[in-house]
């Protein structure tokens, strides 16, 4: 693609004639401004060309109609207009400068608000996956729970086959005590029935229990709850298994070992009730720092709030030093357009 060609001295002088008609004061700025094109070192060498012509076109007519001024004050005339133009740009130059040095340190504030904002995110990040991982924890915790549950289980159905065995060998040695076999034989079926019962019982809350674990975070607690209610329950049916058994010792004296085996079944009962409790207070612990890094979150929400209004400030900051330099442009052409009222004047 062809580059556009640059700009010629008489599109220049042109557009400074028009300038100086319309009483617009001819500076390097506003003459690259109004052609919208060229570099701007072409501009400054023939906008100084044309103004060099300009005095001197008005010396040349100062003479032909008699009144030409001095060369010396045309001189002056000329380092006035030069002044006149390099203070304007100067104070043009420290405007743009003010402001930059402004928005240099605006970006600063902007950065350092950033760089504290994204540090606060990451620590909020970081506190959830700690929260995630002492989750996980508890969720293996309550793995190893129902694993427990499910070896208590078979210990249970193991216990009651025994205890049928035992009930076999037992009818086989009272044959001679028919009435006494009639009533243990009915306080074995009971016995089976009951346990028969709770372990179907434990069955369908060891279901109950899984199903809960399932839920979402948010039920943690009343999950907590039925697992409380059901050790009550599970205490209970356990309470009804050692009155039954010691009911069954006193009547033989093969049970003894299943009262051993009933007595090692509850340590572990036991064992796994302190397991519970310490899941509960470790969800507990999980669940305030939950809390806590909702609470950080929602602090940190407040301050990037507090950031968005400090901006909206700097920019409405900056919109006013903008409308100063425009004013203080504005200031210095009306000074231009006096100083070229009074040198018509002076010529007059």
């Amino acid at each position: 693609m062809a580059l556009p060609a640059d700009i010629t001295q008489g599109e220049v002088f042109q557009v400074c004639d028009e300038l100086m008609q319309s009483g617009t004061w001819v500076t390097n700025k506003v003459v690259h401004k109004t052609l919208g094109r060229g570099s701007l070192s072409t501009v400054n060498k023939y906008t100084k060309l044309w103004q060099q012509k300009y005095l001197e076109s008005l010396h040349q007519e100062g003479e032909d109609q008699g009144i030409a001024a001095p060369k010396a004050v045309m001189d002056i005339a000329g380092q006035i207009y030069e002044v006149a133009l390099e203070q304007a740009f100067a104070q043009a130059k420290r405007d743009f400068e003010g402001r930059e040095q402004a928005l240099a340190e605006e970006r600063q504030k902007i950065e350092q608000v950033r760089v504290e904002a994204i540090d606060k995110v990451d620590q909020a990040d970081r506190a959830l996956i700690s929260e995630r991982a002492a989750r996980e924890q508890i969720q293996n915790s309550l793995n190893n729970e129902r694993e427990a549950s499910a070896k208590l289980s078979d210990k249970l159905r193991t216990a009651l086959d025994e205890l049928v065995s035992l009930s076999e060998i037992h009818k086989n040695l009272q044959t001679t005590l028919t009435n006494t076999q009639a009533e243990q034989e009915d306080e074995r079926r009971q016995a089976a029935e009951a346990l028969s019962k709770e372990q179907k019982r434990s069955d369908a809350l060891e279901r109950q229990l899984t199903a809960r674990y399932e839920e979402e975070a948010a039920r943690t607690r009343e999950a907590i709850a039925n697992v409380k209610r059901l050790e009550h329950e599970l205490k209970t049916a356990q309470a009804r298994i050692d009155s039954q058994t010691e009911h069954l010792l006193k009547a033989e004296r093969e049970r003894a070992e299943i009262s051993a085996s009933a007595a090692g079944l509850r340590v572990d009962v036991e064992a796994l009730q302190q397991d519970k409790e310490q899941l509960i207070r470790k969800l507990e612990t999980c669940t305030a720092q939950l809390d806590a890094a909702n609470q950080e979150r929602a602090s940190l929400a407040g301050e990037l709030k507090a950031t968005v209004s400090e901006l909206g400030r700097a920019r409405a900051d900056l919109e006013a030093q903008t409308q100063r330099a425009s004013e203080a442009a504005a200031a210095v052409e009306a000074l231009a357009r006096e100083l070229k009222k009074k040198t018509r004047t002076q010529k007059a």
